[in-house]
């Protein structure tokens, strides 16, 4: 799946935002099945068609295609959810947080730094990842959330966060005029955030009892199980961009 997705950050444009967009309807599917909305399967359905067409509406038409789709894809998923306040929430939140993360990375994209600042964010999350898998195997200690994650601990989170500020320090140079030590921060502050979005996946799954988020990817679960801290690290990642971005200190 790698290679599929380096081509695609790569290529830019509308194969980007479409692969973005099917990749994130599937994790919409899974949201809906952990969160109990999966019983109603057109709900779950209408829900991953509004993934899609809010991030291709963004990608086509910016703003304000995005705001007027999105409205209607919200408004159709109270419909389907008959006004119930709590499946409503559910639903249209699920939209949101799956469409979310891809808004966030077409729009990186679309910049003339594009490719370095998607690469950016999508090597810091693996760097997260890996640092907090090989820190928390090696050094073990006391776990971090042990109801939502049995699995994860102290150090693994240190590690993460170190690993993901080395990975953008070393983006930020080989890149060149970006701020290296601003880089380090943001790197930090990227691995958090991913971890605190998988942290929250855990705790959908914790809520069923479900193991995996689903079982498209055979013996690696499901798309969330892949991509959540990507969906919580690329929205953090473009605010910090959009606010770092008129400085002069942050990416060239």
């Amino acid at each position: 799946m790698i290679p599929v997705a380096l081509a695609a950050i790569f290529l830019g444009g509308a194969v980007f935002a479409l692969l973005l967009a099917l990749l994130l309807a599937a994790g919409a599917l899974e949201y809906h099945r952990l969160t109990g909305e999966g019983r109603a399967r057109s709900v779950a359905e209408l829900g991953a068609a509004g993934v899609i067409v809010v991030i291709l509406a963004f990608a086509a038409g910016g703003w304000p295609a995005l705001l007027a789709v999105l409205t209607v894809a919200l408004g159709a998923v109270a419909i389907a959810t008959r006004g119930a306040t709590g499946a409503t929430l559910l639903a249209g939140g699920g939209i949101v947080y799956l469409a979310a993360p891809g808004i966030a990375l077409v729009g990186l994209r679309a910049t003339d730094e594009g490719l370095t600042l998607v690469l950016a964010v999508v090597l810091a999350v693996w760097a997260t990842d890996t640092g907090a898998y090989m820190a928390g195997r090696s050094l073990g200690g006391p776990k971090l959330w042990p109801r939502l994650s049995p699995s994860k601990t102290w150090s693994g989170l240190a590690g993460g966060i170190l690993a993901a500020a080395a990975v953008l320090a070393l983006v930020a140079g080989i890149q060149g005029g970006a701020a290296i030590a601003l880089a380090v921060v943001v790197g930090a502050f990227s691995a958090l955030v991913a971890q605190a979005g998988d942290l929250f996946e855990s705790w959908l799954k914790r809520r069923v009892g479900a193991k995996d988020s689903g079982t498209l990817i055979p013996g690696h679960g499901g798309v969330l199980d892949r991509i959540d801290g990507l969906i919580a690290a690329a929205p953090a990642f473009a605010l910090v961009h959009l606010g770092l971005a008129g400085s002069g200190m942050w990416w060239p």
